[in-house]
């Protein structure tokens, strides 16, 4: 297993930035005080100090604060999955307790090779939740993979008409087996996830570039371009023409 900790921040939140939140990397959110709800599918996940949560890349999140909360933020890439849950919680307590004390004084700022203590600390959390899960990680990495590859296919094939059952091949599962792990891992059936995607790209693509609408409207795999002005009024309230008004 590989694991790359790109970036450690202490973060103080009244109220999130943002409450709709789909991140391109993994985050582990470390909670030191106060509380916070998350959900992807279904009810809401309440987390408080001691615990933990995980934000996966590419899933789409509803977050609310519920009391002011200090948390410490890890984003980082692994090669395979390395949390089992969304809500992580831990055994040992007075370790995790320990864990953020030591992150509290890194953030005196007075350590030399301040970035590689913390990439220290992010191994022993995940040392600690692995020793803590043992018995489950390998059922969970080969489905998760199995999903992940998945993910990279509709991402890379945006343009083009997906067919369901090609995925499920593609995971190497039924198609009945596929549709029930996809919403597991993203909280979204594949065609609402590839929607989000289309929307994500159309946005990005108006707002950054100056392609014609109607180029953009293949790029992002739609028919034509009253296909993808319907679409793209439906789910922002405007059409493409005037949100890149708005980008300028």
């Amino acid at each position: 297993m590989s694991v790359q900790l790109l970036v450690n921040l202490r973060i103080y939140r009244e109220e999130f930035q943002m409450e709709r939140y789909l991140g391109s990397d993994d985050i582990f959110a470390l909670v030191k005080s106060g509380s916070f709800t998350f959900s992807f599918d279904g009810e809401p996940i309440t987390v408080g100090a001691g615990e933990g949560a995980l934000f996966r890349k590419n899933v789409l999140y509803e977050r609310k604060i519920i009391t002011p909360v200090t948390m410490y933020f890890f984003r980082y890439r692994s090669d395979t999955p390395i949390f089992l849950q969304d809500k992580i919680t831990f055994s040992d307590t007075a370790r995790i307790q320990s864990t953020i004390a030591l992150l509290e004084k890194l953030d005196t700022g007075v350590f030399k090779e301040e970035f590689s203590m913390r990439c220290s600390l992010f191994s022993d959390i995940v040392t600690q939740y692995a020793i803590e899960n043992a018995t489950q990680m390998n059922e969970l990495a080969v489905r998760d993979a199995r999903i992940e590859r998945v993910i990279v296919k509709i991402s890379e094939s945006l343009h083009k008409k997906l067919l369901l059952s090609e995925l499920a091949k593609e995971a190497e599962l039924s198609y009945v087996q596929f549709l029930r792990c996809f919403k597991q891992y993203t909280g979204m059936n594949p065609s609402e996830y590839l929607a989000v995607l289309r929307l994500q790209k159309a946005k990005q693509l108006l707002s950054e570039t100056a392609l014609p609408i109607k180029e953009i409207a293949y790029t992002c795999g739609f028919e034509n371009e009253y296909y993808f002005s319907n679409f793209f009024k439906k789910h922002t309230l405007t059409s493409p023409s005037e949100f890149r008004n708005a980008s300028m």
